[in-house]
């Protein structure tokens, strides 16, 4: 009898990774796979069609709850009954109970997640079965440590953070150690550069030397076809951007300093949003505007872009993906926009820029250009 797998997909740069590990590993190829499709951020569930079209999934399940997006008053229960499982020592029954709200969790052997960042995702890793974290973009470079609370004591959101990974359910803030990872095969693009390193085993994401290439293109070509509806060649700038909202609660001021300065500089802009992002530009008449679909991973449209202006808004994990001789990259920062994150309560925490030349530097582009805005 095969081994039962389920993959908890968010958005299309998750399904891309895990096309590759299904690709790649020979193991994962003799697995039946189930997909639970949950939402990301503000555009909700969005995935199932892709998992459809990919021809790996036997199930597909989705569902368009998201915890993050509860208000406090709604989370307290949840949160008091993880408490209090916890010190019957009932962790994993609590895990295994939120877990059967979406799929029967005891039929499968293994689970794959994105990242342990979700309560739902840290939840199916504290189930203890076998679990491959994928990457989660420039979060997996980030040091954790229990002292990083000193640095946030007024963020409820750190927190909530430290709180939940002490209790080993999930590392909501991203920068705390969650024990429940030391038994888990870890997937990342580079290895060498992971401050945290309590898996079980360490995996270099992207090795396509033992890829089953031919299955690999055809899945990719089925399921991002859309990527033909743009023009590359006429573009002269290619923006990448964040879901400003992450970093600040006022976004509308810094949308619009993007937006001028986007006009001033380009005839002709690619868009490719995060895929939070949901903001409608709007740039000067004389820009023609190419969105990219944010259904197609960022590491997609790389072959597409080369020898274009390449405009990121934060540090972002594509750039590990990229050939950096080939690009002309521009790091469009917000002044003030550090100071203001900093003091409020938001998904995200916009770096200073030391912080954030640190972290492109960090990725190898360390010659990126700084613009202020």
């Amino acid at each position: 009898m095969s081994k039962k797998g389920l993959l908890i997909v968010y958005n299309a740069h998750n399904l891309l990774e895990f096309i590759w590990y299904y690709c790649t590993d020979k193991e994962a190829r003799d697995i039946e796979w189930d997909a639970l499709c949950l939402p990301s951020g503000v555009k909700g569930e969005y995935m199932s069609p892709y998992c459809e079209k990919s021809g790996i999934f036997s199930n597909i399940y989705k569902d368009n709850k998201a915890f993050s997006d509860e208000s406090a008053i709604k989370q307290l229960p949840l949160f008091a009954k993880m408490l209090g499982y916890f010190i019957v020592g009932k962790r994993k029954s609590l895990c295994r109970k939120k877990l059967n709200e979406y799929v029967d969790a005891d039929r499968y052997d293994i689970i794959a997640v994105l990242s342990d960042f979700g309560i739902l995702s840290g939840m199916a890793i504290g189930l203890g079965k076998e679990t491959v974290i994928l990457e989660d973009g420039t979060a997996d470079y980030r040091i954790r440590s229990n002292k990083n609370i000193l640095k946030f004591l007024t963020s409820s959101f750190s927190w909530k953070g430290f709180i939940l990974s002490k209790l080993g359910y999930a590392n909501t803030a991203y920068i705390y150690p969650l024990k429940t990872t030391s038994g888990c095969v870890k997937y990342c693009s580079h290895p060498e550069m992971m401050p945290y390193k309590n898996y079980k085993e360490i995996r270099t994401l992207f090795d396509y030397s033992d890829t089953d290439r031919e299955k690999y293109d055809s899945i990719i070509k089925s399921i991002y076809s859309e990527i033909d509806n743009c023009d590359f060649d006429s573009a002269d700038t290619v923006l990448f951007t964040n879901n400003i909202g992450d970093f600040t609660l006022e976004p509308d001021e810094y949308i619009k300093r993007l937006e001028n300065y986007v006009s001033k500089i380009s005839d002709n802009t690619i868009i490719k949003k995060h895929p939070r992002d949901e903001t409608e530009y709007a740039f000067s008449d004389k820009v023609v505007v190419q969105n990219v679909d944010q259904t197609i991973p960022a590491e997609v449209i790389l072959p597409y872009i080369r020898g274009k202006r390449i405009i990121f808004l934060a540090a972002s994990s594509v750039i590990l993906y990229m050939r950096l001789s080939d690009f002309d990259l521009e790091c469009a920062y917000f002044t003030g926009m550090a100071e203001k994150s900093a003091k409020q309560t938001t998904h995200a925490r916009y770096l200073p820029r030391d912080e954030m030349a640190a972290l492109f530097s960090k990725f190898g582009a360390a010659d990126i250009r700084f613009v202020e805005i």
